[in-house]
């Protein structure tokens, strides 16, 4: 503030006052110039009339309730239009049935192709293992059962004679 002023005042000391406007005076070859005898100088502006604040009021509550409509129309017909039908959805053959975000962009997914599921394992390089699912968990209780069953009977008598030496040798 202080230099902007002492510019300002070294420019007028250096350069000097502006030159005072020159004034037309009446003389024999202009003269359109009246003398200022008898003028008043005095000037009082006519000023427009302020505006209807109702009125603008009136207008902007109206744009504004036009306004929020239009945003509630699109909406309401943007939803309709982006809604997927739900009958379409169970006659596809291939649906994911449920995912699980393990972190670091990892997932897993489980699908329903027909009758089969999959076990699906993504990143964010992509697919990194499928593994197919058996069709029901009571045919793999089963098989597990009867591979358990078979390798105790096998390993049962072998079991039996150690549990007896030992029992005997307390």
């Amino acid at each position: 503030m202080r230099r902007t002023l002492l510019f300002w005042l070294l420019l007028l000391t250096v350069v000097g006052p502006l030159p005072a406007a020159e004034t037309p005076s009446r003389t024999a070859d202009n003269p359109a110039v009246e003398s200022d005898e008898g003028a008043d100088f005095s000037y009082s502006p006519n000023w427009p009339q302020p505006p209807d604040t109702s009125g603008m009021l009136l207008r902007l509550g109206f744009g504004t309730i036009a306004t929020l409509g239009l945003c509630v129309a699109t909406l309401v017909l943007g939803r309709r239009w982006l809604q997927r039908p739900t009958a379409a959805t169970t006659s596809r053959k291939l649906q994911i049935e449920e995912s699980v975000v393990l972190g670091h962009r990892a997932t897993l997914f489980l699908v329903k192709v027909g009758e089969c599921h999959l076990v699906a394992g993504t990143d964010a390089g992509g697919l990194k293992s499928l593994i197919v699912l058996p069709t029901t968990f009571a045919e793999v209780l089963d098989q597990q059962v009867e591979a358990t069953d078979s390798a105790l009977s096998v390993s049962l008598p072998m079991t039996a004679t150690i549990i007896g030496n030992a029992s005997r040798a307390v």
